[in-house]
């Protein structure tokens, strides 16, 4: 869309592309690639939160969010973006220092970035989200997780760092965002992780990796981790005391993975 929110920071000649007015989502596949022109960003509000700092993204919107960038809260942009038949997500939460309160103050967003390239770049250093996500999951907020680039520089440091891998049944716009919607994805740096509920168990398959880790609402609990090489599969038994649980596993490169979160009890 024309009528993007956010400032032009643009500097070609320092190598600096800031895209947050032109944002496009690619799909890529064997032989086409399908984009979700018109995503969004915009950072009003600033008073909404303790840092001031909020980024609310959209994508798959059938037409413009048609909102006073002066006047509008970020529940206002939430509601169109959802009304215009996209989905909101909460952009890098740890770069923004966001909190559970700030989170669960909105409404209608189903989406976070569990990592973001370009808040580990220049003066930058915040691209994990883990933290929030599961503060957020402690206190019944369950967010999907996605890894993006968020790129701004495009000097090899922010682009193709994060993305997710999604099952649709067919290639088409309408199919991949019900995928995304029904959480039927995982987000990665390049790892392959799938895992499903068996009974009492979480089963975990990988491409090979060094470290599969499963997260729940419990600081500690045994037998939840594996480490070693080449580890491509891993049972966990979910105990009684979780809540939720999600996986993250992580290659020999340090390239991770990250599955969704899984309501267990």
């Amino acid at each position: 869309y024309e009528s993007m929110w956010a400032e032009d920071t643009s500097d070609p000649e320092n190598g600096t592309y800031d895209v947050d007015d032109s944002v496009v989502g690619l799909v890529r596949t064997d032989s086409a690639v399908v984009s979700f022109n018109g995503a969004w960003a915009q950072n009003i509000g600033e008073n909404e939160t303790i840092s001031g700092t909020m980024h609310i993204v959209g994508f798959g919107m059938e037409r413009e969010p048609q909102l006073n960038k002066e006047t509008a809260t970020r529940q206002d942009a939430i509601n169109a973006i959802n009304a215009c038949g996209g989905l909101a997500v909460l952009a890098h939460p740890a770069w923004s220092l966001n909190t559970y309160e700030d989170a669960n103050a909105l409404k209608g967003v189903d989406l976070t970035e569990i990592y973001n390239a370009v808040s580990e770049v220049q003066e930058s250093d915040r691209p994990y989200s883990g933290y929030f996500v599961d503060i957020c999951a402690n206190r019944g907020r369950y967010f999907g997780l996605l890894a993006t680039d968020d790129a701004h520089y495009y000097d090899g440091r922010d682009s193709r760092k994060g993305w997710i891998a999604l099952k649709a049944d067919e290639l088409s716009n309408k199919a991949i965002l019900n995928a995304i919607k029904s959480q039927d994805f995982y987000a990665t740096q390049g790892p392959e992780v799938h895992a499903k509920r068996d009974g009492d168990k979480l089963i975990i398959d990988c491409s090979p990796c060094e470290s599969i880790i499963t997260f729940s609402n419990m600081a500690w609990a045994p037998s939840r981790t594996l480490r070693g090489n080449d580890l491509t599969h891993f049972e966990y038994e979910i105990k009684k005391d979780d809540r939720w649980v999600r996986v993250e596993v992580t290659d020999k490169n340090g390239k991770k993975a990250w599955t969704n979160i899984f309501e267990v009890n």
